[in-house]
C-alpha cells in the first residue's frame, strides 16, 4: 500500500489566498515522483479546479482522488512567474496491485 504523502496549506479564505504544497514526505508517491515540490501551488486535481478552494475542499479532493486509485495534479511551480507554464504530477497507486 502506498500513500501520496503530500501536505497542503492555505486556501482562498487565508492570507495565502491559494492552496500550496507545505510538505512532501519521504517515501511517499509525491516524493518518489519528484515532479512537485514544497511551495508549488495546486491548481487542479483530477480535473477539479482548486484555484478558489478552501483548505478542507482541497484536502478532501486530494484524499478522494488518491483513494480512487490515482491522482493527476496540475501545479503552478514555486518561483515561476509565467502563469502559462505548468507542470503536471500524475501518479497511480500501482503499489497496491504490486504488493
Amino acid at each position: 500500500e502506498g500513500s501520496l504523502d503530500l501536505a497542503v496549506e492555505g486556501g482562498i479564505s487565508t492570507p495565502l489566498g491559494k492552496i500550496v504544497v507545505s510538505a512532501i514526505y519521504d517515501g511517499g508517491a509525491a516524493d518518489k515522483h519528484g515532479g512537485i515540490v514544497k511551495g508549488d501551488q495546486i491548481m487542479a486535481v483530477n480535473g477539479k479546479i482548486l484555484v478558489d478552494a478552501t483548505l478542507p475542499e482541497a484536502q478532501t479532493t486530494l484524499a478522494k482522488s488518491w483513494n480512487s486509485g490515482g491522482v493527476s495534479i496540475v501545479i503552478h511551480p514555486v518561483g515561476l512567474f509565467i502563469a502559462c507554464r505548468k507542470r503536471e504530477f500524475s501518479a497511480k497507486d500501482e503499489n497496491r496491485s504490486n504488493q
